[in-house]
């Protein structure tokens, strides 16, 4: 049989997990995509609880602050666009009063810190090497809010900046959680405000820190997300109409992927076993019969789940 393409050989996870582990998954626009298919799933997941972030040294400065019990202060946020923001969080959290914002970002950190000490897998999808540093206080940001393009200065992160940045964040994830599980991808959507050749030099920039971070940590594993996007689903079909982004197909094929790799045998057959389930209630009907068929399919989730969990 002819083949049509080259495929990406998925090696399974060293330790692979059951339905019941709990996970955190954070990054870029693609971790809530796979995360929003283990919720689906009805698994035990957080995701993006910073919102989404592209870039690595971020999104792990968020986590370590986490980790390390440190609070935010009035330092920490910045008025922009007539609400108070934080440069650690994308904009989905803001107040127009300041004590109010750092109270629920502290509110959110203890709560992360939780799960980062209980949970059996952290998925952490990398965006961009490209960073946006904020001058006045010297930092790079997850998110610019809108502020004066003037305030900040843009800068490749270096591949070496970018692993000490993981590596950093193992060492204090292994004091609390020495069990937990990392599974790092790079998202498989491209950024083309940098142009073609600079997203190249990002993704590049993204998968060598990776590389570097999986061979020196045995707890960490790498998922091929963006190989797969780039190898196997390179015909534009299988990207939305902004011809960025992987579309539905696509993300169903890259999360078909990720599960059979990531998870135990009897958690793929339950998942086999509540698809068809699943399926039923994501179909969107407002009739009585349909939500009738919705509740009946509810008690067959739950039935599966506790004849798993026997």
């Amino acid at each position: 049989m002819m083949k049509w393409c080259t495929e990406i050989p998925i090696t399974p996870l060293s330790q692979p997990v059951g339905f019941e582990a709990r996970w955190l998954l954070s990054g870029s626009c693609f971790a809530a995509e796979m995360g929003g298919k283990l919720v689906r799933s009805r698994m035990d997941a957080v995701v993006n609880p910073y919102g989404v972030i592209f870039h690595p040294i971020p999104l792990f400065r968020g986590l370590l602050r986490a980790l390390q019990g440190k609070e935010y202060t009035l330092e920490d946020v910045v008025y922009a666009q007539g609400k108070w923001v934080s440069y650690d969080h994308q904009g989905i959290f803001s107040s127009e009063d300041r004590n109010a914002l750092l109270q629920e970002l502290n509110d959110h950190q203890r709560i992360l810190a939780g799960r980062l000490a209980s949970c059996e897998v952290i998925a952490i999808t990398w965006g961009t090497a490209w960073a946006y540093r904020y001058l006045t206080q010297d930092v790079v940001v997850a998110n610019c809010h809108k502020l004066p393009q003037s305030d900040f200065g843009k800068e490749l992160s270096s591949i070496d900046h970018l692993a000490n940045a993981a590596l950093n964040f193992q060492k204090a994830l292994y004091e609390v959680n020495p069990q937990a599980r990392v599974i790092v991808t790079v998202s498989p959507v491209r950024h083309w405000k940098d142009g073609a050749t600079q997203n190249q030099r990002s993704k590049a920039h993204l998968l060598a820190a990776a590389w570097e971070v999986v061979d020196q940590m045995e707890n960490w594993d790498y998922f091929p997300a963006y190989e797969i996007m780039m190898d196997e689903l390179r015909d534009y079909r299988f990207y939305k109409e902004d011809l960025l982004h992987p579309s539905e197909v696509a993300v169903n094929e890259i999360w078909s992927r990720f599960r059979n790799a990531a998870f135990n045998k009897a958690t793929l057959a339950l998942l086999e076993r509540l698809e068809p389930h699943l399926k039923l209630i994501a179909h969107r009907d407002g009739g009585e019969r349909h939500k009738a068929k919705c509740r009946i399919a509810e008690e067959q989730i739950d039935a599966e789940i506790r004849h798993y969990q026997t």
